[in-house]
Formats: C-alpha cells, structure tokens, sequence
C-alpha cells in the first residue's frame, strides 16, 4: 500500500530543484519526497563515496542505494522545466485588475530577463505577495494533477 503524499512537500521539492543535476523523488512506501544531487546517484552506482563533489548527508547516500536496489518504489517528481512559470506569469497578468499596470506586466514578461523584470514591477506596486500566493496555488494544482496521474492520495493543508 503506498503512503500519502504531502501537497506541500511536493512543492517545496519543486522549488528546490534549482539546477539540472538535483532531482526529487517520491517514496512510495513511506511517503517521504527525497531531493538527490546528481553525484550522490553516481556515487551509490559506483560505490565510490569519496568522490562526491558536494556536502551531502549520510541519509541521502542511503536513499540513493535504496533508488538503485528498488526503483519502483520511487516516483521522480516534476522538475522547475515541468513547471511552467511563463504560463502562470501570464495567467496572473490576466488577473491583474488595472488596465495600465495590467499592460505593462505583459510587456515585462516578453524576452530575456522577463521573470527579473517581472518580479521587480510587481514589487515596486505592491504585489510581490500576491504572486507568490498566486504562483504557488498554481504549483499546489499542478503537484495535485500529478498526484492523480500516478494514483497518489495526498494530504493537502492549506
């Protein structure tokens, strides 16, 4: 029988992927959402402990033994590229109820350096926090959808 996942810790995996070679997973059996480094698998595969370029904690080498013996106990989470946050951007330019800073909110999220831009506008008028409630509701829904793809239940506390 699997174990409930938490919403939360779901998405606090999510956010913590801040580069290409952290992944998170889900544990099936106990319900815990794991982030590993890329060089912690490599040194559970290889059996080569000494190698690992990060500071990392006994219990993630565990974990990455228990990955390799048992995979099918493990569910790899949504990474940041699964996330669209260009999309949610947009979604809550909609919301936006001023029309002027409506408009110039869908001018700072075009090209490069757009989320920067982004955040800097919706800081300087005073709803910095209501994009970040915004951005994570919509994270919440999407950790959500997944728990129903892989036929998960989940604990989700407000």
């Amino acid at each position: 029988m699997n174990a409930k996942a938490k919403i939360n810790d779901i998405v606090e995996a999510i956010d913590f992927q801040w580069n290409d070679e952290t992944h998170a997973y889900f544990e099936k059996s106990t319900g815990k959402v794991w982030l590993l480094a890329d060089d912690i698998l490599e040194a559970a595969e290889e059996n080569d402990e000494e190698n690992i370029m990060f500071d990392y904690v006994e219990e993630d080498l565990e974990f990455a033994k228990k990955l390799i013996q048992f995979p099918d106990n493990f569910i790899e989470l949504p990474s940041k590229y699964d996330i669209d946050d260009h999309s949610i951007m947009e979604d809550f330019c909609s919301s936006i109820e001023n029309g002027d800073l409506q408009h110039y909110a869908f001018i700072a999220i075009k090209g490069k350096g757009a989320f920067n831009r982004f955040k800097e506008l919706m800081h300087y008028h005073g709803l910095i926090d209501d994009w970040y409630k915004y951005r994570d509701k919509k994270i919440k829904q999407q950790a959500r959808e997944w728990c129903k793809f892989n036929k998960i239940e989940y604990i989700d506390i407000e």
